[in-house]
């Protein structure tokens, strides 16, 4: 039970790191995430996967004719659709928690 318990304890600082790093910079790719929170790329997507189920995050695409996105200019330049998470006001009161 201990062992569960504590593996679920990890669990969620992760999920807390991911959205904290999402709220930093939303565009960071998955792979840099991977990189930077010293964890596995298939780990990552799994937890995406997790945090959208759960409502913590929402997969959003930045269009070309967005004006406001700090990366339209990339966009334009590649003539790409450029994915982004949104966190929700679930997984802000998640990152607010203690």
């Amino acid at each position: 039970m201990d062992d569960r318990v504590s593996k679920q304890r990890k669990l969620a600082k992760l999920f807390k790191e991911i959205i904290q790093a999402i709220s930093k910079s939303p565009y960071l790719s998955k792979k840099e995430m991977a990189k930077q929170l010293n964890i596995e790329e298939n780990l990552i997507e799994q937890i995406f996967l997790d945090l959208i189920r759960m409502g913590y995050l929402k997969k959003e695409v930045c269009d070309s004719s967005c004006h406001a996105c700090p990366v339209s200019n990339f966009c334009a330049k590649t003539d790409s659709k450029i994915e982004y998470w949104e966190i929700t006001p679930k997984g802000y009161q998640l990152i607010q928690t203690s």
